[in-house]
């Protein structure tokens, strides 16, 4: 995919288990991010694949004002969509 300064940057589905689950991994340079998407009435765990297991994430936004979240795998609540940054 191709930015507008002609950088090149990589965008790679993180191969969810959920058919409701939509998540995906996207780096620029030395920044990453996951974004994680729940399209589902019920709670959905995101369920990392292992080259990503070992990765520390930070949430950097959430659709949920009461951001508790601590971890990446915490299960996703219904519709609900989080933007994690890897350490």
């Amino acid at each position: 995919m191709d930015r507008r300064d002609g950088r090149r940057r990589r965008v790679r589905v993180a191969s969810p288990d959920h058919e409701a689950l939509f998540a995906y991994m996207r780096s620029d340079g030395d920044e990453r991010v996951l974004v994680a998407l729940n399209f589902d009435d019920e709670a959905i765990a995101i369920g990392l694949p292992e080259a990503l297991a070992g990765n520390e994430f930070d949430v950097l936004i959430g659709n949920y004002t009461d951001e508790t979240v601590s971890a990446v795998d915490e299960a996703l609540r219904p519709y609900e969509a989080r933007v994690y940054e890897q350490r």
